[in-house]
This record gives C-alpha cells, structure tokens and sequence, in this order.
C-alpha cells in the first residue's frame, strides 16, 4: 500500500494517525463502525468519479477510504480497477493481489489480476489467474477471449482455438473469437478451415481486420483477385488501415497493376505518417520505391528507397531498389556499395528474389555498365549462403 498511498490520498501524519485508529478499532467496536462509516463514504464518492472518468481523482477518494478501512476487499479491487484503467499495471497487480489476501476465491479481484498480468506481459501469470477464475466462473466470455487471445500471442495454436471455441459457444453472434479461430489456423497453415472462420467472422460483423485476414488467406492460396477484392474492402470500410494498405499495393504489384500500385503506397505512406508509426512508414517507403521503379521515375524511387533505410537500415530490399536504381542512373560505384551492404545483411531467399532476379531482369533489358560485375558479387555471396546452409543442414 505504501507506493499507493505515495501518490494519492492523506499525508504520511495522516495516514500513521489513521493507522493508530485502526488498531485502537480492534479493542473499541464503536471506533470501527465510525472509520467504516466514513471509508464507505469516500468509498462512495470514488466510485461516482470511476464512473465519471475521472480516474486520478478516484484513486485519491479510494486511498482514503482504504486507510481508513485498509482490508476491505471491495475498496482494495476497485482501487486496483482504477490502476488499470490507468495503465498503471504494476500498482493494479498489488492491489488485486491485496483483495485477495482477504479472499482468495474473490471472482472480480482474480478476473482483475489474470487481465493486469496479461496487459503487463507476464503471461504464464495471466494464464494461471485466468484458469483460478474460469474454475469459478466458467463460461465468462471476456475470460475465455483473452486467455484465447494469449495462447494466440505466445504461438499456443491450439489452445488459442479450444478457448476462443468455448468463447463462441457462450456468444455465437460475437465475431471476435471466430476471427481468432480463423488467425490460429491460418498460423497453423491449415487455410481452409482458417478461410472457413474467418467468413463465419464477417458474417457476424463486417470489420477491416477480418477483411484483411480473408485477403491473407486467399493471396496464399493463390486467389489473387479475390484477395485484392478482400483488401479492398478492408480499406473502404477504415482508410485509415495502413496495414492493408500495404496488402493492397503489394497486390497491386503481383498483379501488373502499377498505376493502381503506385497510389496505393502513396496513401499507405500518408497513413502511416499520420500515425507517426515509423516502423510501418519504413515499409511504406520500401514500397513506394519500388512502385516508382514499376512506374519508371528512377529519382523518385531512389528518394523512397533512401526514406525507408533512414528510418530501417537493415531494410535490405529497399536497399537492393536503391542500388538498381543507381545503376539505371549510371552510378555504378554508389550501386555497388549498396548491393554489397544488402548482400551482407541478407538472408539468402531475399538475395535471390529482392537483387539477384531484379537485377537479371534489369540487365535482360539494357546494357548498363557496373552491372554484370554486381551481378556476379550477388551469386558468389548467394552461393557461399548455400555452402553454408548445406553445411547446417548436414549437421544436424
């Protein structure tokens, strides 16, 4: 109590004075009703600022009802409450580990505790408190969600499908555990079942995220229209989804659309901007590179692709655009030490497919000096990657 009580309520004299009450109300019974009398009326005022949003304030009411009746379970949890609508985790695991010192079986302080543990990623926590709740309640959607929802973030596959299972039974109509069903088996590479999901998902509600998964679903089973259409409508349904926008332009581009490809890395690069979401505009920008090489501005792509390795240095196919880019502009030395900083930062299927086919495909086309030097640099390193890999292979 004593950090909470730091930050939140009567001064230290006050609290010891209280503390002196409390313990001259085990002998005087009529003291006690009277400290129980007045924490009941903080306790009171607290709750209508939790409900008013006022959260700082709430905390300040229940820590002075708390020191006044500090074993009161019902304070200590909406207190704790209070912490973690706050973001503060931390304070709300103590005072959820608080209440239930004074009952060990109370529903709300363990449901409180597995939800504090599990925002503050302290998951094999968050599992056993979730579990002590759902043996005392045991059909709780929220719970059954969340701990679906965990064994989904800690790659539990299976888990993560039986919990969200049990949450769809409790609320059949909710489109939320269908869609984790749906992710579990799409991670699982059973797509099928995860396209099966994910349908029954939008059926219940039309949402963006689930959108973009059936575009996931259908583009790795090869159904590139259908899941251009699926990203399509994620986007219309929320503009401002910068991920499936991406989704959107990349399959632009597998599709040869490179005027629609180009506008659509253009408004990713807007969204992400907006967001100030740096890691998602470094992928913006790789993409916009490329969708400027597609269109044939070379500067613009070489100004995108520079954008993107500011932001990602180690975004080895922006920096394989910028080197092909460079070579098209005739600066075959700039060119070259780029290829030879990606070719070192790569893994060997980006070497093949982000420099090594590019770059054929750019000299099948024009005679441009520098090139056939870089290109044979990239198959050495490539063919040095593959010695290695067999060797590992070999080895275990």
């Amino acid at each position: 109590m004593s950090a909470f009580a730091e930050h939140f309520g009567p001064s230290r004299v006050e609290r010891g004075l209280f503390a002196v009450a409390n313990r001259l109300a085990r002998i005087f019974t009529f003291l006690r009703k009277d400290l129980d009398a007045a924490a009941e009326r903080y306790a009171t005022t607290a709750r209508e600022q939790h409900e008013n949003g006022s959260l700082a304030d709430a905390l300040e009411s229940y820590n002075r009802a708390l020191v006044r009746s500090p074993h009161n379970k019902e304070f200590l949890t909406d207190a704790a409450e209070a912490c973690y609508g706050l973001g503060d985790f931390a304070q709300a695991e103590k005072l959820f580990g608080l209440a239930l010192k004074e009952d060990y079986f109370d529903g709300r302080a363990l449901k409180g505790m597995a939800y504090a543990l599990h925002a503050d990623g302290n998951v094999d926590h968050a599992v056993y408190f979730y579990f002590r709740y759902l043996d005392i309640v045991k059909n709780d959607y929220d719970a059954l969600l969340n701990l679906g929802a965990l064994f989904q973030d800690s790659g539990q596959y299976d888990q993560a499908i039986e919990y969200s299972q049990r949450a769809a039974r409790v609320e059949p109509e909710q489109s939320a555990p269908l869609h984790n069903i749906a992710v579990a088996y799409f991670n699982l590479g059973k797509f099928d079942e995860a396209e099966k999901f994910v349908r029954r998902a939008i059926a219940a509600e039309q949402n963006a995220e689930s959108l973009r998964l059936l575009g996931l679903i259908l583009e790795t089973l090869q159904r590139n229209v259908d899941s251009l259409n699926a990203y399509a409508e994620a986007c219309s349904l929320n503009p401002a989804f910068g991920s499936a926008c991406l989704d959107l332009a990349r399959m632009h581009s597998k599709l040869g659309h490179n005027a629609e490809y180009l506008e659509a890395a253009k408004r990713a690069v807007q969204i992400f901007e907006e967001r100030h979401d740096n890691e998602g505009l470094a992928r913006a920008y790789w993409d916009l590179g490329w969708a400027w090489y597609q269109n044939g501005d070379w500067e613009k792509s070489a100004d995108a692709s520079r954008k993107a390795l500011v932001l990602a240095p180690e975004t080895t196919p922006a920096r394989f655009n910028l080197g092909l880019v460079l070579l098209l502009m005739q600066h075959p030395t700039q060119a070259m030490e780029q290829y030879r900083i990606g070719a070192a930062q790569s893994k060997i299927t980006d070497l093949k497919t982000d420099a090594i086919d590019d770059l054929e495909r750019a000299l099948a086309k024009n005679d441009l000096p520098g090139g056939r030097e870089i290109l044979e640099m990239l198959r050495e390193k490539y063919r040095s990657l593959d010695v290695y890999q067999q060797r590992a292979r070999a080895t275990l």
